[in-house]
């Protein structure tokens, strides 16, 4: 999963999109843009959360990655996410953009997913 977040967002709306995404299984979850390293720290909060609410072991379930990309670019950050975000214990077998915006870029967003490669950043 990768959010680009291009829209301020409130405390309380990370907070809900955080539960949503632990709560569908995001094993896996990159923040790019806005506040995209309070988006990654809500993230890791959720599963804490998520481990004294169910009162279970952190090594019950894997554990979930989670990154942030405040210095990059767009790009760069999707070239980290089609090209490095590898998780240790679950296989990552499709990928998904959230996109947190005002304008509607889905058509311009999968076709940057779809464009980056190595030798683009090179």
């Amino acid at each position: 999963m990768l959010i680009v977040i291009e829209k301020e967002m409130t405390g309380t709306q990370q907070l809900e999109l955080a539960r949503k995404l632990i709560g569908a299984q995001a094993f896996f979850v990159c923040a790019w843009g806005l506040q995209c390293e309070r988006m990654h720290d809500v993230v890791d909060d959720v599963c804490v959360e998520q481990e004294v609410l169910e009162k279970r072991c952190a090594d019950d379930v894997p554990v979930v990655m989670t990154t942030w990309h405040s210095k990059e670019n767009l790009e760069e950050a999707f070239w980290f996410f089609r090209e490095l975000a590898e998780h240790p214990d679950v296989p990552i077998t499709s990928a998904l953009i959230f996109h947190v915006a005002d304008v509607d870029k889905c058509q311009e967003l999968i076709a940057l997913h779809n464009a980056v490669s190595v030798e683009d950043l090179r």
